[in-house]
């Protein structure tokens, strides 16, 4: 099976989220979902789709401006990434992480990354593109923030 990562249409948004918080947030409902949707602005927010060679959505990832470095580079958020359960351990997570990053930071310049996590800090340690190291750990018992920055 070939894939691609592009960016995600509008149209898709509401897919992703659709199945993207049903897996994460089981408890919520499709109204929760929709208003959850709803109240995310636009501006910063870079949105991309996996997408396999028949059009089907596999995947995908929100990206966001955090914040800004003194440089004036912009500390990037990943917000959120999502990839099918029955297309898991397959690297399209990892394929993913690494193409939407590369295509953030084209149109961002960037210096450090955001990202919070309860359930794949190994994965993001592991993903995290050469040059970035780890920068800092907030730790609690649902949740491991950390900060990567270029060496």
């Amino acid at each position: 099976m070939k894939t691609k990562v592009r960016r995600m249409r509008e149209s898709e948004k509401m897919t992703f989220y659709r199945y993207e918080r049903a897996e994460m947030y089981p408890s919520l409902t499709a109204a929760d979902i929709g208003r959850w949707y709803d109240g995310i602005g636009k501006f910063a927010y870079r949105y991309y789709v996996l997408m396999d060679d028949r059009g089907e959505m596999l995947g995908g990832a929100i990206l966001e401006l955090y914040d800004f470095l003194k440089d004036g580079r912009a500390i990037l958020d990943f917000v959120a990434m999502w990839i099918r359960q029955e297309y898991q351990r397959q690297g399209l997570g990892t394929f993913l992480f690494k193409e939407a990053l590369r295509r953030a930071m084209k149109e961002i310049p960037t210096g450090a990354l955001h990202i919070e996590t309860n359930t794949a800090q190994g994965f993001y340690r592991k993903v995290l593109p050469a040059g970035f190291k780890e920068m800092s750990i907030e730790a609690s018992d649902e949740t491991i923030t950390f900060f990567a920055c270029p060496l």
